[in-house]
C-alpha cells in the first residue's frame, strides 16, 4: 500500500481514505431474512413487506433531538454489516418467540 501511495503523481492532488473493512451482509443471510420475515407474517396476518417495516422499526430505530423536537431514524437493513445483521435476526426471533409464542423452528447458524 505504501509503494502505491509512493507512485501517486506529485502534481494531481489526491484523497486517501482508510479505513477498517466491515463486511456486510451475506446473500443468504438477506435469503434467510425474508424466509423468517415471511413466515412470521403469514403466522400473525401480515404482509411480509408489512412485517419487515414493523421490524425495522423496532429494532433499529433511534431518536434524536432537533431544535427540542423527537426525530426518528430507522437504520437500512441493507447498511448493516454481517456482525449487525446477525444481532438484528437474532432480535427478531427472541421477540417472536416471547410475544408473539412463534418459534421458526430452524437450525440456521448465523
Amino acid at each position: 500500500m505504501i509503494t502505491k501511495i509512493r507512485d501517486l503523481d506529485d502534481n494531481q492532488l489526491w484523497k486517501v481514505v482508510i479505513s477498517k473493512h466491515k463486511s456486510m451482509r451475506s446473500l443468504d443471510q438477506n435469503e434467510y431474512y425474508w424466509e423468517l420475515i415471511t413466515q412470521l407474517a403469514n403466522d400473525i396476518g401480515h404482509t411480509k413487506d408489512e412485517m419487515h417495516q414493523l421490524m425495522t422499526f423496532k429494532f433499529l430505530t433511534t431518536k434524536k433531538i432537533v431544535n427540542g423536537e423527537k426525530i426518528f431514524t430507522i437504520k437500512s437493513t441493507s447498511k448493516l454489516n454481517s456482525k449487525e445483521f446477525t444481532e438484528y435476526i437474532d432480535n427478531i426471533k427472541s421477540w417472536a418467540k416471547e410475544y408473539v409464542g412463534f418459534n421458526f423452528g430452524d437450525n440456521y447458524e448465523n
